[in-house]
Order: C-alpha cells, then structure tokens, then sequence
C-alpha cells in the first residue's frame, strides 16, 4: 500500500534564471557549454546559499530556487546577473515572484512557479524582471530602484500581472510599455520624415552609370529590430576618386554628439552598397562593428539592413539592423 505524501505549503520568492543563447552555444561548442552550465551552477548555488535561499532544482540551462523574504531573492538575483558579467562571462535572465508554493518530495509546484517562470522568459538580456508582490515588499529600501514595465497576460496565468524591472549598476536600461510605445511613435515619425517629407528630392530617372548613382550626400536612420529606442541618424557622403569612398556621420540617440566614421566597402554596384563600419555606440561607449547592406531605388531611396559582427552591445547579438536614407539635394 502506498504511503501518503508529505507536502509542504509556504509563501516564498521563488527564482527563475536562464542563460541566453545557450542553445545555440551548445550546437557551436559543447564543450563551452556545459563548462559554462557547471561554472553558473556552482557561482549561483553559492549565492543563493548566502542570500538564505535554497536551490531546489535545475531544468537544462536554467534553475528554480526559492527564498523566505522578496530582498533575499531580489539581492541574491543582482548578484548572480554581476557575477554573470564579471565571473562568468556568460548572459542570464531572472524573473521572481512572490506566491504560493507547495513541495512534495523534492519536487515544487503551484501558481507562483507558473508566475517566476514566465516573468524570466519575457526578460530582456542581463536583466531581473519581478511581480508587483515582489515590488511591494522591497519598496522600502532605498538602495534598490525599479521600473514599471506595465500589466501583462502571462500564458497559463489567467490574471493580469503588473511586473518591474530592477534598475541599478551593471543591468540593462529598460523601456516601460507606456514609454515603448512613444519611442515607437518616434520611430515611425523618423521613418516617415526619411521616406516621405524628404522625397522631394528625387532622382531625375536611374541610368546605368554604376557606381556613380552613390556619389554625393545623403541622411539616414537606422535602428535595431528589437529596441525602438535606439535610432540612430546621420548622413553618409560618398565620394569618388580610384574607387567610392563612404564615409558616415553618425548621431547616437538622445545625443547631439556625431562622429565621422569611414566604412570599408565588400560591395558596389549602381544598385547595391555593402560593407562594413566600426563605430562608437555611446558617449563613453565601447565600438561596435556591424556590416550594412543598402539597396538604392530609383527614386533617391535606399533601404538596408545589417548585423553587429563583432563587440556587440549588450542586447544587440543576432538583431537585424535596419536602414532607410533618402539623397540630400545638390548644394
């Protein structure tokens, strides 16, 4: 006869973390990965040991852990994303929750497991998306800020859960879904300016002189599929001596500062520009260096997109990259 199961039912903070992009780590190198899988098992098992939290189990890449109070968990998920960055090389993405949990002979269940779960998929690269019951019981310590990133309908949970990002040293900025929604208004604003308002420069017609049909000014702006926020401007000035050289002022957002960059060119026809550029992504920032691929209409437009190859920014791994310029008129 089967004996009955001793469960346990408690209030606790329960902890879901994940590491990006490990799946594709793990077809590229194996080896990385799961050097990398034992390294973060271990560093998070020893913070959460010394934030009073226990580690209840780990799914793949990603682990369950839970805590007797909000800041225990809020603490320990800070350090484990600096840990990440400084020790381990390595992104994460943390989502916690506070609720009720039931365990049952190793095993934990019940609607907040549900909750952490998919708070940590919808966080963005590097950062620490919480519950408002989280953010209610750590609104009083002045040492930890958070965002309010608005209502969401999380799959499986059939209420509306009001979620936060944690701000602070080291974690990512994040847009709240009010501000999203301007800067995507602005986007489309600067998208319209580039392609409408400014088409009263248009090309005579487009002959087959080649490489020719670059020759000259023209202002752009692009920005990166999976931000809004992040619109850059600027003009390119194209110039022909042996062969073209393009050279780019680039504008970062929010910023009146530019800088003049010179790309170096895989490709030109009199329809296609392709290339590479390595430019500075901030005031103080680190280089970025993307590859472009513009393709010019007849009408003195061209659009494009691109990729970050190599000393990406922090979220900008794997994003395509769009551009959208239009011919300034002959001074």
């Amino acid at each position: 006869m089967d004996q009955p199961k001793s469960s346990i039912r408690k209030l606790a903070a329960i902890m879901f973390t994940d590491i990006v992009g490990y799946t594709a780590l793990m077809g590229q190198n194996r080896e990385k990965a799961l050097i990398l899988v034992r390294t973060n098992r271990r560093i998070q098992k020893e913070l959460i040991a010394k934030h009073n939290g226990l580690w209840l189990k780990e799914m793949g890449d990603g682990s369950l852990s839970c805590f007797e109070t909000a800041l225990d968990a809020v603490n320990c998920a800070i350090e484990i994303q600096k840990a990440a960055r400084e020790r381990m090389d390595i992104k994460l993405r943390i989502g916690i929750h506070l609720g009720d949990i039931t365990m049952e002979e190793g095993e934990v269940y019940g609607d907040g497991v549900n909750v952490a779960s998919r708070l940590e998929s919808m966080a963005d690269t590097g950062s620490i998306v919480i519950s408002e019951s989280i953010e209610q019981a750590i609104r009083g310590q002045s040492d930890i800020r958070t965002l309010y990133l608005g209502e969401s309908q999380l799959k499986n949970v059939d209420y509306g859960v009001r979620t936060y990002a944690v701000q602070g040293e080291g974690l990512p900025p994040v847009a709240s879904k009010k501000k999203s929604k301007r800067y995507t208004m602005l986007l489309m604003i600067a998208i319209l300016l580039v392609v409408g308002i400014f088409g009263i420069s248009k090309l005579a017609g487009f002959s087959d002189a080649g490489i020719d049909q670059w020759v000259g000014e023209w202002q752009f702006v692009y920005f990166y599929e999976n931000d809004s926020t992040l619109i850059y401007t600027g003009t390119l000035s194209c110039t022909q001596s042996d062969s073209l050289v393009a050279t780019f002022e680039i504008r970062a957002p929010k910023s009146n500062r530019s800088d003049i960059y010179t790309a170096s060119l895989t490709l030109v026809t009199d329809r296609q520009l392709e290339g590479i550029i390595t430019y500075r992504y901030g005031i103080g920032g680190g280089f970025m260096k993307e590859s472009f691929s513009l393709n010019l209409s007849k009408d003195g437009q061209f659009t494009g997109s691109g990729v970050c190859l190599e000393f990406c920014a922090e979220g900008t791994e794997n994003v395509e990259i769009k551009w959208l310029g239009e011919r300034l008129p002959a001074q």
